[in-house]
């Protein structure tokens, strides 16, 4: 039986402005840093917009095309970006600053920017017809960009303009997010590295053989909260207090946050989105994300794509709360090359885990 002193971590970061988009009050509160990327099916090759959130007066649009290397229609490489600054006093959208790169070539590359302009005042305004936001909605607007009628469907989980999708009137997507992020340091370009997520998931660097070793309980105590239990076998080697290794292929960790009193209200959405954000070229994606909430605690799961070194992993979490305003983050990670063929071993460690 291996028992721990558990650290209970306080989220005091949370307080943050619950404004972003001018006009607009968020149930979930953007963070500098946050990102969304949707596939837009409004142009006739693969196309991605993306939008960043730095700060109150300062923005990021990018649109990405990736290569097309089809022998009878080859197609280079097209992206745009407009990194703008905004008025925080208005309460609509008045540009004050803008920077273009690269400078239009091309009246292709001008339609782009001058798309990229429209695609910022629309779902702007859109946005702001929408007074409170606290679970999924579905707005039908008309959206000639889109085809006419629409329906829009709004997501707190989603940052910035909370936007997760365009249905037109032939129940079509026509607009859908691909991914989110947050940038977690100064020189994390995954916002501009972003050249979309392959359909297939493939991995053939990563494998694992289970010796099929006896599991034991691994036991995390905190004085006053909920114990914590689960299952690993003797493959597994403990790193720190609160994080477990199977060799470079799988990684199981445990966490406990302490939420303010006075944030209860938002602090189990504020979580959930900050987990379901990538960084450092690590993209989820959203296409195939599962979320379920099962009684108290909330499963999910999600596949991330590292574009720098092109491969796939799984991540598994489990959000139960210790009590006294704590909730534990029980997490599962490992390259999709070992998961799949070992899917039952992987499944059965996430599924030991409980409180007590």
């Amino acid at each position: 039986m291996n028992k721990i002193k558990l650290l209970i971590i306080s989220i005091l970061s949370l307080q943050i402005s619950a404004f972003a988009l001018p006009g607009v009050k968020s149930f979930i509160p953007d963070v500098p840093g946050q990102f969304v990327y949707y596939k837009d099916m409004s142009f006739s090759r693969e196309s991605y917009i993306g939008v960043i959130y730095y700060d109150d007066t300062t923005y990021g649009f990018r649109y990405i095309a990736p290569a097309v290397s089809d022998k009878k229609n080859p197609l280079p490489k097209r992206e745009m970006q407009v990194y703008i600054t905004i008025n925080p006093e208005k309460n609509k959208l008045e540009f004050i600053g803008e920077k273009v790169e690269p400078l239009p070539r091309s009246q292709e590359e001008t339609d782009i920017i001058n798309y990229i302009h429209d695609f910022a005042y629309e779902m702007t305004e859109r946005r702001q017809q929408i007074e409170s936001l606290e679970e999924k909605i579905f707005d039908h607007q008309d959206y000639a960009q889109f085809g006419g009628e629409v329906d829009l469907e709004y997501d707190p989980l989603v940052p910035i303009f909370n936007l997760r999708k365009i249905v037109n009137a032939e129940n079509k997507t026509v607009l859908t997010i691909i991914t989110a992020g947050r940038l977690v340091a100064q020189d994390d370009t995954s916002f501009t590295d972003f050249e979309g997520i392959p359909v297939k998931v493939t991995d053939k660097s990563h494998s694992f053989k289970n010796k099929k070793s006896k599991a034991v309980p691994v036991t995390l105590e905190s004085e006053g909260y909920a114990t914590q239990v689960f299952n690993l076998d003797a493959q597994w080697q403990q790193q720190s207090p609160a994080v477990w290794t199977l060799g470079n292929i799988a990684m199981v960790t445990t966490t406990a946050l302490n939420f303010p009193d006075n944030f209860s209200a938002h602090e189990s959405m504020y979580l959930l989105r900050t987990l379901l954000l990538g960084g450092d070229d690590s993209f989820p994606d959203w296409s195939t994300q599962k979320i379920e909430f099962v009684d108290s605690e909330i499963l999910l799961r999600q596949t991330f794509y590292d574009s720098s070194n092109e491969s796939f992993k799984y991540d598994f979490k489990r959000i139960k709360s210790l009590g006294r305003s704590a909730k534990a983050v029980f997490s599962l990670t490992t390259f999709a090359g070992c998961y799949t063929p070992n899917k039952r071993y992987f499944d059965g460690i996430f599924n030991s885990y409980k409180t007590e």
